[in-house]
């Protein structure tokens, strides 16, 4: 790990993969850029609660309230602090929030290329630009933090680069996935069916296993920042569940779909007959064996409704 006044940091544009190659930015994208060639982005400070700058060296700064650990938080706030008169005591300067130091910053901003942007850490004004720039939230602290969805991926356009720690998270990444294709392998076709229908990749009943399989391959293999959620984590999430929760799961999901069940605000009905409050609790009202009658019949209904569509 490197120590935070030493070294140099790297601020580099987050390419994502347009969901239309044929537009501008997809050209761009082909083409290795993420900005039209010649062009920048300019960023300028945000504001917090209390209406001055996130400095990102401010220990009193509102977002260490969502720190619960109060040790936890004590130390990152002290960490800032120490940070912040560091940097204080190389230009003789106050970086406290208000000071004017940053008045030149908000009234000119920072501007990003199109390429890497390099922080010279024990140049005291690169860090001081370094820290209120991913304070932006258009700068993402790493890019796990975008692979794994903990950022807004509509926000942001650059990320901290670190080839030590993105090495070690490709490499975990790739674990993760192996190991999730390799309990794909291993279960039934049925389930995988039931697995894809509850992620929702919409396949139709009658897909072949192939397809099934394919589905669902590329599903572990695209990155949470196109799904704005973690593939691997929703797989293993429903992966986890027995196999009678799993078989009640899909059943609702079915009879949702078919609208032999319908959902009004977060109320399970059938008809005007309410069922359940929510989808959860319809689930496990079917998963007691007290209700198997229920269960089965409504099983008998969905084959019903499905013949009849199928008509």
């Amino acid at each position: 790990m490197l120590e935070p006044t030493k070294g140099i940091r790297i601020i580099r544009p987050y390419k994502k993969k347009p969901s239309n190659l044929r537009t501008l930015e997809g050209s761009l994208y082909q083409e290795g850029y993420t900005f039209v060639p010649g062009t920048a982005r300019k960023f300028y400070p945000r504001v917090d609660s209390r209406g001055v700058i996130r400095t990102g060296l401010d220990e009193n700064s509102p977002k260490f309230r969502l720190i619960l650990d109060t040790k936890a938080r004590e130390q990152e706030m002290k960490r800032v602090k120490l940070l912040k008169e560091y940097y204080e005591g190389l230009l003789d300067e106050s970086l406290e929030p208000n000071s004017t130091f940053y008045d030149e910053i908000k009234e000119n901003g920072f501007t990003l290329e199109d390429g890497d942007n390099v922080f010279n850490m024990e140049n005291p004004r690169d860090a001081v630009n370094f820290y209120w720039l991913i304070e932006t939230e258009m700068v993402a602290h790493s890019l796990d933090d975008i692979e794994s969805g903990k950022v807004n991926t509509a926000q942001v356009r650059y990320y901290v680069y670190n080839d030590e720690v993105e090495s070690k998270v490709t490499f975990e990444r790739k674990k993760k996935i192996n190991s999730a294709i390799a309990a794909l392998d291993k279960m039934s076709n049925t389930k995988r069916k039931k697995i894809q229908k509850l992620i929702g990749l919409g396949l139709p009943a009658d897909s072949s296993e192939e397809e099934v399989y394919n589905g669902l391959d590329e599903y572990l293999r695209t990155p949470s920042a196109a799904l704005q959620s973690d593939p691997i984590e929703t797989f293993t999430r429903i992966l986890s569940y027995s196999d009678d929760l799993l078989d009640v799961k899909a059943l609702v999901k079915d009879l949702i779909d078919t609208n032999v069940v319908r959902v009004k605000g977060s109320i399970v009905y059938e008809g005007e007959h309410v069922w359940a409050k929510s989808i959860e609790e319809f689930e496990l009202y079917l998963t007691d064996p007290k209700n198997t009658e229920e269960y089965e019949a409504f099983k008998d209904k969905l084959k019903n409704k499905m013949r009849i569509n199928s008509l």
